[in-house]
């Protein structure tokens, strides 16, 4: 069971919230704190697993914590309660935000005064909305719907249906946000429950100018520490989901030099290369592996998206949720991954702004020392960063919008007529917050809104039993790397070197998509990339030239007849989908002239409908 919360505050004439044991498929509790001097109440409801508030009686607050906050100095952690007084008095300052997966409230009722705070990526879902004198936080925008029902945004449901995710705080449902990344918010504690927030990252804020070696040395330090904190806080067992790829092989690689129990567990085509390198680098390390293969034995039902439909408000590879059951089967409560390593260190945030050959010759000159120019982020280029949301809500809008009823196809071009000055309204934000470059505001854009809602809600299917580690999500970290010049990093330049650096053994293992390891210097790893490219286009067997390790839905759906109940998940929500054209869609995916797994759409289109269609 995901844990999920609805924390409700109201004055306490106001009813609260009528809350049956079972709802919403969910099976929940409920605690309910009254300041009588304030008449106040705060009702928590939640499901099991859930964290229970604390008070502290010393500071007269009462705090909540969903997910984790790590001591920056492990081996002298301040107690909980000192931590939240800082917060509480903003003595957390812009450069010091803790690092974790966390969003904390504090309530103060002396001062009528709720505070809430997040980490810097925000990863895990918190939002707020203001219903019939009562101030309602949730972490599930379906528990929350079934439990206060919303009214569906025009403007949120097209955002997310045409680009995959809504852009900046809004959700989509009317007058309902969610907190922004890194942010301190203060709420009034009695209606009309007054709002103010201040961004603490210093993410994004400045371009480091520093020589590459003077960022290696830095960087070495700074992601020693992060492993440091995790492993002071988890200890072991910790299982990982391990891949081919090196992000995965760079997390197992740290915590084995820190002696921690490792469980590994890989999923996929057990024929494809990756598997196999997944068990070269298990047996580097030394570590018990499971394996999960995705073949003809692994059922329809063992996706769980019933399960997780309800759990999770953005869809993504539900193909984790067996590999997790096997993990805690095993004995693992915390898992970890390699997530945020790529995005964050590996300069892929900027490729959408470059074309294939423009990338190669960008890579070849990089690798030579000579970086590129990338100007200054400004009212010119934030317009060319509109341009790039808006080209992508356009092509998903051509391609998807009429699988909808007429009302919801409306909202997307609605949303698709607003969604370029929306996107430069962000960027001018960006840019309002510190000198930076351009592409530092296309990767902004891309961590804050594709990364932390779509790509990261992985992980979140792992919090089921324990906690999902992310030591690359360190604070500290994440700062800089976020800091640096995009030509010191673009295109694992700055990645590469320092995990040969880091981990030289787990280098020397090949790559898939590299046809080879990381051991080589930069210049070598591009030009062979670059022959066997060219090369697999001359060969019959081009789609198998690079092999992958999580399995390929729209592959295993076709070649084991699973379309025609994957099309009854989209049947089902008649009020959302037009069934003739859901039939005809699904018909050209049985004759393999369209594809169902092109950037989880077809998953997060059913995640919509499942949350709006009560």
């Amino acid at each position: 069971m995901y844990r999920h919360y609805v924390i409700v505050v109201r004055p306490v004439a106001v009813p609260a919230i009528k809350c049956l044991p079972e709802q919403a498929g969910l099976q929940l509790s409920t605690a309910t704190h009254v300041f009588d001097q304030q008449q106040i109440a705060i009702d928590f409801i939640f499901t099991e697993g859930c964290e229970q508030p604390q008070p502290l009686d010393t500071h007269g607050l009462l705090a909540f914590i969903d997910g984790y906050i790590l001591a920056r100095d492990p081996a002298g952690p301040a107690t909980l309660s000192d931590t939240y007084l800082n917060f509480l008095n903003f003595k957390v300052g812009t450069d010091s935000l803790p690092s974790g997966l966390y969003n904390l409230f504090l309530f103060s009722p002396e001062r009528r005064e709720l505070a809430v705070f997040n980490d810097l990526l925000g990863a895990l879902p918190c939002y707020y909305t203001v219903q019939q004198e009562r101030l309602i936080f949730s972490s599930s925008l379906y528990l929350l719907h079934r439990l206060a029902p919303l009214t569906v945004s025009p403007q949120g449901f097209g955002e997310r249906f045409v680009l995959g995710h809504t852009l900046n705080d809004a959700t989509i449902f009317d007058s309902v946000w969610r907190t922004l990344p890194g942010t301190a918010y203060t709420f009034s504690l009695t209606p009309p429950y007054h709002t103010a927030s201040r961004r603490l990252s210093r993410a994004w804020t400045y371009t480091d100018q520093r020589s590459k070696a003077d960022l290696h040395r830095e960087f070495a330090g700074l992601l020693s520490r992060a492993f440091d904190r995790s492993v002071a806080h988890f200890g072991s067992p910790v299982g990982i989901m391990l891949s081919g790829g090196l992000d995965s092989r760079w997390v197992a690689g740290e915590l084995a030099r820190r002696g921690v129990e490792i469980i590994g567990c890989t999923h996929g085509d057990p024929a494809s290369v990756e598997w196999q390198i997944a068990r070269q680098v298990a047996d580097q390390l030394d570590i018990r592996l499971l394996e999960n293969p995705m073949d003809e034995d692994f059922s329809f039902d063992a996706l769980s998206l019933d399960e997780l439909l309800r759990q999770l408000d953005y869809m993504s590879n539900p193909i984790w949720q067996r590999s997790r059951q096997m993990l805690h089967e095993a004995g693992v409560t915390n898992i970890t991954t390699g997530t945020y390593t790529d995005v964050s260190i590996g300069g892929t945030g900027y490729f959408d702004v470059k074309q294939k050959r423009e990338r190669f010759l960008l890579n070849l000159r990089t690798a030579c020392g000579l970086f590129f120019s990338d100007e200054h982020a400004d009212g010119e280029t934030i317009a060319a960063l509109g341009n790039l949301v808006h080209n992508a809500a356009a092509k998903r809008h051509r391609h998807y919008t009429r699988l909808l009823k007429p009302e919801y196809r409306s909202m997307c071009e609605y949303a698709l007529e607003h969604v370029r000055a929306r996107a430069i309204a962000i960027g001018q934000q960006y840019i309002s917050e510190g000198r930076i470059s351009f592409l530092q505001a296309v990767e902004r854009m891309h961590m804050e809104h594709t990364a932390r809602k779509v790509t990261g809600l992985q992980e979140l299917v792992l919090r089921q039993q324990g906690e999902a580690i992310t030591p690359m999500t360190d604070g500290d970290l994440l700062s800089f790397c976020f800091n640096m010049r995009p030509q010191v990093k673009f295109d694992h330049h700055f990645y590469y070197p320092a995990f040969r650096r880091s981990l030289p053994d787990l280098a020397r293992i090949p790559v898939p998509n590299l046809y080879g390891g990381v051991a080589n210097l930069q210049i070598v790893i591009e030009l062979r990339r670059a022959a066997h490219q060219a090369a697999g286009r001359f060969r019959a067997q081009a789609d198998n030239a690079r092999p992958r390790t999580w399995v390929n839905f729209d592959s295993w759906i076709r070649r084991n007849n699973h379309i025609d109940r994957y099309k009854a998940e989209f049947l089902q929500h008649e009020n959302i989908f037009d069934p003739d054209t859901v039939t005809d869609y699904f018909e050209a995916v049985r004759r393999g002239e369209r594809s169902l797994y092109d950037g989880d759409e077809t998953l997060n289109f059913l995640s919509m409908a499942c949350l709006v269609d009560i």
